[in-house]
């Protein structure tokens, strides 16, 4: 796998981000074929208020793709989400707390820019928020992607973390619980994240992508 820096196309402007990706055709891997094939996602925002806030950036971690997109114009940004995930293949998604933030506050923020959501989200009860739902929404969501090959599933996996939390005195957080299975993830002040240089935010949100993708593939294994 090899890292170029490729051009999409959003909004009618060619729009440059970081991407590792070998041929989308190729379902060659290099992992263990019991492994499952997952790709991390998670968005940057200013705020946690869709209706106010907007998308700063978003990336994705996979043993055959890893993608990140920073872009001053949120609405590219959400475009190339989107064209993003035409490049997962059959991969899963994860993310943590995806269920609850992130899916719903990009789903506010098509609405709101008059983008078609590139995905559906279905009210799912069974996932109770740690705090107080998004603006708007109810709480936590089933999500579907879909793309050009077909549906893409979604595993949001802060709720399998939970009972493991409380039962280790861990704070249920996706750095908390990394840091407590020996990962480093970057860490940055988030009230004032706006002062970042774009290879800082780059950094940070590999960073969380990473480490959620590690934290996925422990709980596949014998005792996760």
């Amino acid at each position: 796998m090899s890292r170029a820096v490729v051009q999409f196309q959003a909004s009618g402007r060619p729009i440059r981000f970081m991407l590792d990706m070998p041929d989308p055709n190729d379902r060659t891997k290099t992992m263990d074929s019991q492994t499952p094939d997952y790709v991390a996602f998670d968005i940057e925002t200013t705020g946690l208020d869709p209706n106010v806030d907007s998308v700063t950036s978003a990336a994705m971690f996979g043993e055959r793709c890893a993608m990140v997109v920073d872009n001053s114009d949120e609405k590219a940004v959400i475009e190339l989400i989107a064209q993003m995930f035409e490049h997962v293949g059959e991969s899963t998604i994860v993310g943590w707390n995806s269920a609850v933030f992130d899916f719903p506050f990009l789903y506010a923020r098509c609405r709101l820019l008059g983008l078609p959501p590139f995905f559906t989200l279905r009210h799912d009860p069974a996932i109770v928020p740690k705090y107080a739902p998004l603006p708007g929404f109810l709480g936590g969501y089933e999500v579907v992607i879909s793309t050009g090959h077909g549906p893409v599933g979604h595993l949001d996996i802060a709720y399998r973390y939970r009972s493991w939390a409380d039962e280790h005195g861990v704070k249920w957080a996706l750095k908390p619980v990394a840091q407590a299975h020996g990962l480093t993830p970057i860490e940055v002040d988030r009230a004032h994240i706006e002062r970042l240089s774009v290879a800082e935010r780059v950094a940070y949100n590999l960073s969380d992508v990473e480490v959620t993708l590690a934290l996925a593939l422990l709980l596949e294994r014998p005792g996760g």
